[in-house]
Formats: structure tokens, sequence, C-alpha cells
């Protein structure tokens, strides 16, 4: 059997974490065969392989940015069409733009690809589905809701990144050829930081945005007694502009840059806590590989509740602090900061230690052998 692998969507740094884990469990499941990689050289340099003679590399023009829309589209169109024209029996989507999905799934149902098996992996795109109003024609929400009204062939299955997100995907009839594992994990050293009366370092994972709680951090820097030197640790991007800085929240890199990987894992080594103040109605359709980081290195979280978070935390004891809103979240930070709790904050590590171990890689994949089983099987 042939075995092809594209990402003709990302480049660069983008999903190298996430794109890796599956090339790997992908390299294990089909120890026997040679996996064709299509990506770019980019994003090739940056991947982690563990088997890289098991694969045959083919590089690909790919397009990031968000002024080129149009060149992206067609670029990662055609590199589509053409693994679907080769002559392989497998595909699997490291991720796909949701206008290229649509053409995808229209695609598929000539009769000459019937024989294709073809699984997309789908990621933040989906979130588009809870978006509501007039929609122009590059966004994600337009191109989502499309893909909801197409009725896909049955050579194509979606794969999607935690159970929460399967059964919202369900709601609609045109989703129900859609699977799900677990997001895979690596097992990362990480490092105790016990957090201190006054002195804690709560940290803020991902690309800080004010729609994605940035503005209540805002809040709640702004009511952390003077006496403390407790501090916010951006950990990823951030648009916060000079005048609208502050020294509760320390940034670690220029406006709208990206720290490197090495920087990120150290800042997050050297947090006590790991804060999602994100909007409640955020992650119904796709997993966060930030809260996922913050397992990784065994970091207790404080969240405004979500259904991707909900579900991650509901069987696995006290990791932390769920909180209903953000007045709830604001308050749970004051509180800490003045009692944090050490003991407590020991069992909720042993707590996401066994969380830990049920995402790593090395259990995932049996999830995923099991779908592309009953994928092959019919």
């Amino acid at each position: 059997m042939k075995i092809t692998i594209i990402e003709a969507n990302m480049t660069g740094l983008q999903h190298v974490p996430i794109n890796s884990h599956f090339i790997n469990m992908l390299g294990k499941i089909f120890s026997n065969e040679t996996l064709e990689l299509y990506c770019s050289k980019e994003h090739f340099d940056y991947l982690n392989i563990e088997n890289e003679n098991k694969i045959l590399f083919h590089s690909i023009k790919v397009i990031s940015s968000k002024k080129q829309r149009i060149q992206k589209f067609f670029y990662e169109l055609e590199n589509s069409k053409r693994v679907i024209n080769s002559d392989t029996d497998f595909i699997i989507f490291l991720s796909c733009f949701p206008n290229v999905q649509y053409f995808i799934t229209r695609y598929l149902r000539k009769k000459k690809y019937q024989n294709k098996k073809v699984l997309l992996i789908t990621h933040g795109e989906m979130e588009g589905l809870r978006l509501r109003g007039k929609w122009k024609i590059w966004s994600y929400p337009f191109w989502v809701t499309l893909c909801s009204k197409v009725t896909p062939p049955k050579n194509l299955r979606r794969l999607v990144l935690g159970e929460s997100i399967y059964r919202n995907m369900l709601q609609y009839k045109n989703f129900q050829n859609v699977d799900y594992i677990n997001h895979p994990l690596e097992d990362i050293e990480t490092k105790l930081v016990l957090p201190k009366n006054n002195n804690i370092v709560f940290g803020y994972i991902g690309t800080f945005l004010m729609a994605k709680g940035g503005d209540v951090l805002m809040k709640v820097s702004s009511h952390l007694n003077q006496q403390s030197t407790s501090y916010f640790e951006i950990i990823g991007s951030s648009n916060l502009k000079e005048n609208e800085q502050n020294s509760r929240i320390k940034q670690n890199s220029k406006l709208g840059q990206f720290i490197s990987k090495e920087d990120y894992s150290e800042l997050i080594r050297n947090i006590s806590y790991a804060c999602f103040p994100f909007p409640v109605d955020s992650y119904k359709y796709t997993a966060s590989g930030a809260v996922l980081d913050a397992i990784a290195y065994l970091k207790p979280v404080i969240y405004i509740s979500n259904d991707y978070f909900d579900y991650l935390f509901d069987n696995c004891g006290d990791i932390g602090y769920r909180c209903l809103n953000e007045d709830e979240f604001i308050k749970c930070i004051l509180e800490l900061d003045s009692n944090p709790e050490q003991n407590r904050y020991l069992q909720q590590i042993e707590n996401m230690k066994k969380l830990k171990q049920k995402l790593l890689k090395e259990n995932i994949i049996c999830e995923f052998e099991k779908i592309l089983n009953s994928f092959f099987s019919f």
C-alpha cells in the first residue's frame, strides 16, 4: 500500500509538534511501508522525525502570509490535487484550509477516486462553526459552514483531537464521518516551581490577544497587591502595544513575533501556574495546544470553563482551578497570590502526572491504529 502525508497549509514552525507526532505514529503503524511526505522545506527542517529513512520527502511551495490568501489557496489546492491524482492509496492531510477542504470533498466524489482513502485532520479552523453573522468569502466561518452543508464521500473521513470536539461536530449531519483521538504529548522534562506568598509567576501560554482573555489579565494585574511581586509571563507572541504594557505583564517577544522553541520551553518550566482566561464559548471545535503544553510541563491550570478544558480535566482529579466566569478567575488569582496552598499544589501535580501519562504519544498510537483499521475495513 502506498501512503502519502501532506501539509500544504502550514509552513515553518507552524504545527511542528502535532505534525511530528502524526508522522511518527504513522511510521510505527505502517512499519513495513515507506511514507511519502509533501511539505515545505522550511517545515520539514523543523520536524522531529524518528526514522527519516522511512520518509520520502517532496518539497512543495507553501504560503503562510495572510496578505497572499488567493495565492495560498491556489498553491494549496494544486498540491492537494497533485497527491490525489498520484498512484497513492491512502492520503493523510495534516491540516487543510477550509476552502480547500470544500473542494477536496467535491473532488473525491469522482468515480476514479472511489478506491482512494483520505483522512483529513482538522484543527482550529472548525471554530468557525460557532461564529454567526455575515462572513467574507475568505473567512474560516464562510468555508467551514459551507463544508458542513456538503455530504462527504465515504472514502473521506475527518479526525478531531478530543471527544468533546467529536460530540460537538456530530450536531451537523454532514460531519458524521468523524473520528477522534486525544491530542498526543511528548514526555517533556519538567521543573517544580512552588508558588510562594505574593511571589508567583503565572504563565499565559500562546498568542496574547485581548479577545482570548488578554483583557481579563489586564484587569487582574491591576488588582494585585502593591506589595506583591507576582506577575504574568506571556509565553508566545503578543499584540500588546507599548502604551498598554505594565510591570505585571511581561512580554517576551516584539509585537506580533514568535519566541524561539528553546525560550518557550524554558519560560514554561519557570512558571507555577498556567492561566487560560479564554471566553467561555471557545474551544468547542478545536483542541488547545497551550493547555496541552501546560499538562506536558506539569503546570496546574487556572481557567474559565469551556467544553474542551472541562473534557480534559473532568476525570483526572484536582489539577487546578475551574472558574465559571471572569470575576471568578480574577478572584482565584488574587486569593492564590495571598495563599498559594502549597500542599494542594503538590497534589495537583500528582494528578497531572496521571493525565499526562494517558496522553503520551505511546498510548495514543493504539487509539489511532484502531481508527485506521476501521477505516480500511469498509
